[in-house]
């Protein structure tokens, strides 16, 4: 004889089941932050917001590279600097690298050193005037979310909810019956990853890159401007949102399929051995 089940036990299921769901819908998108915070994609991003910054032509165009490459085929190579951070082009760059590559590779070497250190760091790092520091700080203000320290707290705040996450499944878990111990945590979490269908159909949408067309004359204003560069670095931001929820979306599914399978091997030993509870 199984042990009967608690009547309370249902609505302990409900009730872990609704904060499991509110917890999600706040520990997936942080989540989809502290891997956008990596090193890779945060560089990435940080180098093409100042290539697209300072390519109003757009970032395929060779317009704005004419006095670089001219120096370049002069002289065989040319040292800039971006911040004080050098990055050295030769004439085998300027001959075989797109100018998308190019610009990508002039501030490559910046986003690179920013991500390690920071505005303050890289101004002390290169002992920048107090005037360069100030103004460095503040025009990196935005891109200051992607950085290596900043990267470390959301993966504290990461790793604490996902322990609350994983805490409230086991209670799930615990107050669920039978199969039910599997369906219930399957139904949460293909529910909250269900979204990843629709943010993957958006990143097949947008490409794998940002568009290099020209910026509109109307995005002047800060806030078209905030706008345009949304839109343009969406690129390389929606693929991490929708892998992060589709992965939660397979994990749901594969829960209620082996709740299946387990409740078909449970109905054969049944009808091999009738006297089984069902």
């Amino acid at each position: 004889m199984l042990k009967p089940r608690p009547a309370w036990h249902i609505d302990a299921k409900w009730v872990c089941a609704i904060l499991l769901m509110g917890l999600l819908a706040v520990t997936l998108p942080v989540v989809a932050l502290f891997r956008l915070t990596q090193m890779g994609p945060a560089t990435t991003i940080i180098a093409y917001t100042l290539v697209g910054l300072t390519s109003p032509q757009g970032i395929d165009s060779p317009a704005g590279l004419e006095e670089l490459t001219a120096k370049v085929a002069a002289t065989g190579s040319e040292t800039l600097t971006v911040s004080g951070v050098a990055v050295t082009i030769t004439r085998a760059d300027v001959q075989k690298l797109s100018p998308r590559q190019l610009r990508l590779k002039v501030f490559g070497a910046f986003a690179a050193e920013f991500y390690r250190l920071g505005a303050k760091g890289v101004a002390a790092s290169h002992q920048a005037s107090p005037a360069d520091a100030t103004k460095l700080q503040s025009d990196a203000t935005a891109l200051s979310f992607f950085t290596s320290q900043n990267h470390a707290r959301i993966g504290l705040v990461a790793a604490l909810l996902v322990g609350l996450s994983a805490l409230l499944t086991g209670l799930l878990v615990l107050f669920s019956y039978r199969v039910g111990r599997l369906v219930s945590p399957g139904l949460v979490l293909g529910w909250m990853g269900a979204s990843g269908l629709a943010l993957a159909a958006v990143a097949t949408h947008l490409g794998a890159l940002p568009a290099g067309t020209a910026r509109p004359a109307s995005a002047d204003g800060p806030l078209a401007l905030a706008s345009g560069f949304a839109n343009y670095l969406a690129p390389l931001v929606v693929p991490y949102l929708a892998s992060t929820y589709l992965a939660v979306l397979g994990a749901g599914l594969f829960l209620l399929v082996l709740a299946v399978l387990v409740r078909l091997v449970i109905a054969v030993k049944r009808r091999r051995s009738p006297h089984l509870p069902a």
